[in-house]
């Protein structure tokens, strides 16, 4: 469902025709109008801000609009049945309406001098009567005769005043006392309005050439990138200023252009970062998946080692671990309480006079298991007969079931270790399986982004592409119209001596014309019969 403003003005706009398009005042307010005098309407749409629209009829009362609003400062309620206040727009200043008139040239002067008045610059200290600090030369002059600040820095720069933007005198200008502020101001101010005159002149009549000869093309300002960083555009405009002269940049031949290129670099460089961000993407799962099938081969090959270091431990330490699980099933077979076997084993420890509760870590009678601290005893003297062949194994915690011996519990490690080996060599192979397929994935994904096409200019259709057609085999042009419309289009508007027109005695058949070429008249209609038929 289209919005309430959209079909409002399908409903009164309907049929009409486009009479005036203006820019009101030096706002960024654009006026279009459809119809003529009383039976006018005025579609008014707002640039600036979060932007609005309002359709209006030739008294410019408000019929509908897109957002209201109130404005607080004008006293002024834009709704419907409003009067639009057409009145409170900013106009052109009356020194800026013909620039061609010498008398402009005058008032656009005296106009600057009374704003130079009151601006920082060499004929005053930058300071108010107040006290107060002064505002700038370009915000003064941008405050009324709304130019962007690039356009009126050029000026300033052609006209010998330079630290325009600042609010404040230079240290140079105190040092230089201009003995007469006021002569000096108005000679600034006629050099900044032939600057003004000349630009503008310039701009609207779209030249690149001054009446001094010098060129001044559309260009794009290149920012100056910092060492290892690609350059990128900065800014367009409709010349090359005086203040951007010194700057890098690219010169066009209309300004049309400049706008183009510049948008459509920004649209490029979108898609490049599109681009490096896909690749990033897909080399970074790529590079997970390698990440977490290592730290899966590290944790197998960990578990081997402790596996085959816990099974050693039992092995060497059979008697031991036998005497404590005899001593525990001895215990439990007697029906001692769980915690008083618990206490009872810690007195001995506290006592360390026996060897099988001080291997004991922890009980597990729950599961019928125990954790016990074992070593090897062998330790010291295997390195006092030979300290480079003995490798050490670390005392650590084995976890015991109390219903087998120590060698059975040792057989479960060694079977649990080789379990871990032969997972170690599957996850392996599904490595190599997942990698291959990651970086297949991520190969294909380079290349689909890299396939991606880049902005290029809209080709104009020919005028025959809305028909149905083809060339022959002959290299003759032949054509058929889509629906009945086309048809009739076909026959009335493009159909010229010499060219053969084909009709199929078929229900729906297209009607069918056979361009002939230059100075050669068509001898072979047959394809243009097929395609009628298909």
């Amino acid at each position: 469902m289209p919005l309430g403003f959209t079909m409002k003005l399908r409903k009164h706009i309907k049929n009409k025709k486009i009479s005036n398009i203006q820019q009101l005042g030096i706002d960024r307010v654009v006026d279009l109008t459809f119809g003529f005098e009383e039976l006018a309407f005025h579609l008014i749409a707002e640039l600036y801000g979060k932007g609005n629209m309002f359709l209006t009829d030739a008294n410019y009362t408000i019929l509908h609009l897109l957002r209201r609003r109130t404005d607080a400062d004008q006293e002024v309620k834009y709704a419907t049945r409003e009067r639009f206040p057409i009145e409170l727009v900013r106009p052109v200043p009356e020194s800026l309406i013909d620039l061609r008139d010498p008398s402009s040239l005058e008032d656009l002067t005296k106009t600057l001098n009374d704003l130079l008045l009151n601006a920082s610059g060499p004929w005053n200290n930058g300071l108010a009567t107040d006290g107060t600090e002064l505002p700038s030369v370009i915000s003064v002059i941008g405050n009324v005769f709304s130019y962007g600040t690039g356009l009126i820095e050029h000026c300033c720069t052609v006209a010998g005043l330079t630290n325009a933007k600042r609010p404040k005198t230079t240290e140079s200008d105190t040092q230089s006392p201009i003995t007469d502020p006021d002569a000096y101001r108005l000679q600034t101010s006629e050099k900044i309005a032939v600057a003004f005159r000349e630009v503008l002149i310039q701009i609207s009549e779209k030249r690149t050439v001054n009446e001094d000869g010098s060129v001044t093309n559309p260009a794009i300002i290149i920012e100056s990138p910092n060492p290892g960083q690609v350059p990128k555009y900065e800014a367009y405009y409709p010349i090359r200023f005086a203040q951007m002269s010194s700057k890098p940049g690219v010169d066009f031949d209309t300004f049309n252009k400049a706008v183009d290129e510049f948008y459509s670099s920004m649209e490029i460089k979108k898609s490049e970062v599109q681009v490096i961000q896909s690749v990033k993407s897909a080399n970074k799962r790529v590079e997970n998946i390698k990440r977490d099938q290592e730290n899966r081969l590290r944790a197998l090959k960990e578990e081997q080692i402790k596996d085959n270091q816990k099974a050693q431990l039992l092995e060497l330490n059979v008697d031991l671990v036998d005497r404590v699980i005899m001593t525990l099933n001895s215990a439990i077979a007697n029906q001692t309480n769980w915690k008083i076997l618990g206490e009872v084993i810690e007195k001995q420890k506290e006592r360390g006079d026996d060897c099988v509760a001080n291997c004991i870590v922890k009980l597990q009678l729950s599961s019928n298991q125990a954790l016990l601290h074992l070593s090897d005893p062998y330790q010291e003297d295997d390195n006092e007969d030979n300290d480079e062949e003995y490798s050490e194994l670390p005392a650590q915690d084995v976890l015991v079931d109390l219903d087998c011996t120590a060698l059975q519990n040792a057989k479960k490690y060694y079977a649990n270790k080789r379990q871990a080996e032969a997972k170690e060599q599957k996850t392996i192979a599904g490595t190599k399986t997942a990698l291959k397929a990651a970086a297949k994935k991520a190969e294909k994904t380079k290349k689909d982004v890299r396939g991606v096409p880049k902005m290029v200019k809209a080709r104009k259709p020919l005028w025959f592409e809305k028909f149905h057609w083809f060339i022959s085999s002959d290299n003759y042009l032949v054509l058929a119209g889509r629906d009945a419309v086309q048809n009739e289009t076909l026959i009335k508007r493009y159909f010229r001596q010499h060219d053969i027109y084909v009709h199929a005695d078929v229900h729906g058949a297209s009607s069918v014309i056979v361009k002939a070429r230059h100075l050669k008249p068509c001898e072979r209609p047959i394809m243009g019969g097929e395609f009628d038929i298909s």
